[in-house]
């Protein structure tokens, strides 16, 4: 620090730095402050002077300053003592946005985050021996959200709900489990219970739960995102969804049959939506949207083979935020594979956690 008369009148704060290649430290000076009244009388050239002396005293390889680059002052101080711009480095930020519980809990347990379906909605929740499981329309399978089972309770639970699937005519099941999930194994006993990664397409063995609660980008010119705004857009884009996700036969004719069973709940402007991207006129992309109480869960997201790498993925995650924001719950959720989270992880969204997804052949 630097006195006059007993009087503090500037300071410099610096950090030690691990190098951790060299085996040794460098310094960083944190702040260099200089009160108004008396600066330009070199204090501030003594207060760098005796931080170098500590600095070679104490061994450091170097001493490392930042400014905003418009700090003139700042930068004819740093350079007339001798500190020149470092060639080959870059300064990186990455801004922390506080993600709230509720909404990192709807990433982690998106059953929990969902409103119960409409009246007359052909898919269905239901909760069996205390587990969500979903009944998608159409589709020769259940989707089952454990959160919280008792450590002794795991084999009767699954038992319980593979009785369920099966009375209901169900195929197979997908757990999809997070590891927020309890107990904290619970992934391990489901496999030893049988069950196995998920990678059936469209299904994946293993997802980050992401959050975005900033504006994602918006996307390209010339890509329109929006709502399906007729039953022949809700075809085609659930269409392009089954030939982005590589379904075989069978599950695209079951994702083209149930298409008019979910049309009037589409169209009715509730909990659910579709949405599609266009490029020149065209469907090449479309993608889902669950509203929730505390998030928009995203879903389904496919896009043409032929149209990747064009935005139109990018411009239906902001289509969402959108949708999101004027429902006034600005905040996105999604299971993101291996394709899909460096995507997103590009557009602000942070992972929270991770989710197991696990197949249970009921064959």
């Amino acid at each position: 620090m630097a006195e006059e008369g007993g009087r503090l009148v500037g300071f410099a704060i610096t950090m030690e730095v691990p190098a951790s290649l060299r085996l040794s430290h460098f310094w960083q000076i944190r702040d260099l402050f200089v009160i108004p009244t008396h600066r330009r009388r070199g204090i501030g050239r003594a207060l760098l002077g005796s931080v170098q002396a500590a600095a070679i005293a104490s061994g450091a390889l170097r001493l490392v300053v930042q400014t905003e680059e418009d700090n003139d002052p700042a930068l004819r101080l740093y350079t007339d003592t001798g500190y020149r711009s470092m060639s080959g480095y870059r300064s990186l930020m990455l801004t922390l946005t506080a993600i709230p519980a509720a909404v990192r809990r709807a990433a982690l347990f998106p059953a929990q985050d969902l409103p119960d379906l409409p009246l007359g909605h052909p898919s269905r929740r239901v909760v069996v021996a205390g587990v969500p499981v979903e009944l998608p329309a159409g589709l020769p399978m259940g989707d089952v959200f454990p959160e919280l089972l008792e450590e002794s309770g795991v084999e009767p639970v699954v038992g319980a709900v593979r009785r369920f699937l099966r009375a209901e005519g169900r195929e197979k099941a997908v757990w999809f489990v997070s590891d927020a999930a309890s107990p904290r194994d619970l992934a391990g006993r489901l496999r030893a219970l049988g069950m196995r990664p998920d990678d059936e397409p469209p299904g994946e063995p293993r997802a980050a739960a992401l959050v975005a609660v900033e504006p994602p980008p918006p996307g390209p010119p010339g890509v329109v995102a929006r709502r399906v705004e007729s039953f022949e857009e809700f075809l085609a884009g659930e269409r392009v969804a089954a030939a982005a996700f590589q379904m075989d036969e069978k599950m695209r004719k079951a994702f083209e049959e149930r298409a008019k069973r979910l049309w009037p709940f589409v169209a009715a402007d509730g909990a659910i939506a579709a949405f599609v991207a266009l490029v020149d006129g065209e469907i090449a992309a479309s993608a889902g949207a669950h509203f929730g109480r505390t998030a928009v869960q995203l879903s389904g997201a496919g896009t043409r083979p032929d149209q990747r790498g064009r935005g139109a993925y990018r411009a239906l995650v902001r289509a969402r935020w959108d949708a999101a924001v004027e429902r006034g719950t600005p905040a996105l959720t999604v299971s993101a594979g291996e394709m899909s989270r460096p995507i997103l992880e590009r557009l602000g969204f942070s992972i929270v956690g991770w989710i197991d997804c696990l197949l249970d052949d009921l064959s």
